[in-house]
């Protein structure tokens, strides 16, 4: 098979013998091993290094506790996630992929709790994918898209943390460089690789592919827009994908049939903070739960059961996990050729500021503020257009007066003459929908972009 690149020695027959089926049943995102989901969060320690401090909310059969338990402490700002079934089959394990420690320096590091490390990918690459068992072996894979012209080149290590996994290597050219990537559980031991592709005017569908046989399944999904979230049922297998899309106050969640595309459900709640996906209740199925500010709203789509979870919060996790340093697509480096993180100098806040008086047309929008003295660009004009990492235009902030005593320039998404008047999660849902991710790009000078990571988060203020 042309699509199947076998790059390691070890033979894909030895890779079938070593099946484990019973681990389709598997909870994910289980930290303790009781076989149901635990709820990981994770908080940033103070201090220069921005520490990652992993966190866990126990589950039991009879529920969830109200506070979170230290796990580790492992990478800082900037690193992405990758919890995952690393070493254990029956517990996930926290794990980071962390970029080099300049724009120049073009490694990236996996690193696992426990202290192994793997050097796989650039920061170039399209996409990091951890938390999938391609080779269905019980352990998890670690995997990178990257672009080769206008196609995505997959590369995948198996089990390459598992002392007594498979350890092999595979190709696969799959996909465009405008599709979205996920993986799924369509049936049997193995995830399957997937993807979604929509065309303006037309229904968008989902391909998937087993890697262990080369099966391929077509599936039409109508107009569902965005990365899907797969959604396991009581037989182990993803019968379900969520469409998800969030304003700034709901999230509403459109379910289709994973193997017909036909709907199966909607439903709307009232939060719009990050959604995991788990078995959190004692419910048939896993469900999708949305964070609130006091805990999770808990969904069942099969059961059509709603429940809360008040508990505590932070910065929630799952074993979903698919991220980018650099989704340089051609659209976006034709608008921005030149990226820059986000850093000391810049403030984004994605709250109305404390001193607006109540009829600020600005309320509700986000902001975008140069300090003065910081040595960072004054913004020629008067408009600053914030792109998604395909290179969509999502948002536009607007200038309001000019310099003074700290503020260099100000930018603001609501109430002004270019503004675009939309909500930071509306501009966040809306990069997520086209692109896969929450990053935003302001344009600051012809040639320079701001990278803001996640639309959705503060960055240089602690006044949200």
């Amino acid at each position: 098979m042309e699509f199947l690149i076998k790059v390691a020695t070890m033979r894909l027959a030895l890779i079938l013998s070593l099946l484990i089926p019973t681990m389709a049943f598997a909870a994910p995102s289980d930290f303790n091993g009781d076989g149901v989901s635990d709820l990981g969060l994770i908080k940033v320690l103070p201090g220069s290094q921005k520490t990652l401090r992993w966190k866990v909310v126990n589950s039991s059969p009879s529920g969830f506790g109200s506070t979170a338990t230290v796990l580790t402490d492992l990478g800082k700002i900037g690193d992405h996630i990758a919890v995952a079934n690393w070493s254990d089959s029956n517990v996930v394990q926290a794990g980071v992929v962390s970029p080099g420690t300049s724009n120049t320096d073009l490694t990236v590091t996996w690193k696992i709790e426990g202290g192994q490390t793997l050097a796989f990918g650039t920061r170039n690459d399209a996409l990091f994918i951890a938390g999938a068992d391609f080779d269905g072996s019980g352990y998890s894979d670690a995997a990178v898209a990257s672009f080769q012209g206008k196609k995505l080149l997959l590369t995948i290590k198996g089990d390459p943390f598992a002392s007594n996994g498979v350890q092999s290597q595979y190709q696969l050219l799959f996909g465009q460089q405008t599709d979205r990537l996920f993986f799924l559980k369509a049936l049997g031991a193995n995830d399957w690789i997937a993807l979604l592709r929509s065309a303006p005017g037309k229904s968008s569908t989902i391909i998937m592919r087993n890697l262990l046989n080369g099966k391929q399944r077509k599936v039409n999904v109508g107009n569902s827009k965005g990365t899907p979230l797969p959604i396991r049922n009581s037989a182990g297998v993803d019968s379900l994908l969520a469409f998800v899309s969030q304003s700034s106050t709901k999230t509403t969640l459109r379910f289709r049939d994973a193997k017909k595309g036909n709907m199966k459900g909607k439903k709307t709640i009232g939060s719009s903070g990050t959604v995991v996906v788990g078995d959190f209740l004692s419910e048939p199925g896993y469900e999708i739960a949305v964070q609130t500010e006091s805990g999770y709203e808990v969904y069942n789509p099969f059961s059509k059961q709603l429940s809360s979870i008040v508990t505590e919060t932070g910065i929630a996790i799952d074993q979903i996990n698919m991220n980018s340093f650099s989704p340089e697509a051609p659209g976006l480096t034709s608008s921005c050729p030149n990226i820059e993180a986000i850093s000391s100098g810049y403030i984004y806040k994605t709250g109305t500021s404390s001193h607006f008086s109540p009829g600020d047309p600005r309320n509700g929008g986000g902001s975008f503020i140069i300090r003065n003295g910081s040595g960072k660009p004054n913004p020629s004009g008067s408009c600053v257009k914030v792109y998604d990492a395909f290179g969509n235009i999502v948002d536009e902030y607007a200038r309001y007066g000019g310099p003074g005593d700290e503020w260099l320039a100000r930018f603001y998404s609501r109430g002004l003459s270019c503004s675009g008047n939309t909500t930071p999660a509306q501009a966040a849902a809306q990069a997520f929908s086209n692109s896969g991710s929450y990053s935003g790009y302001f344009k600051v000078s012809n040639n320079k972009c701001i990278k803001v990571s996640d639309l959705r988060k503060c960055y240089g203020s602690n006044h949200c």
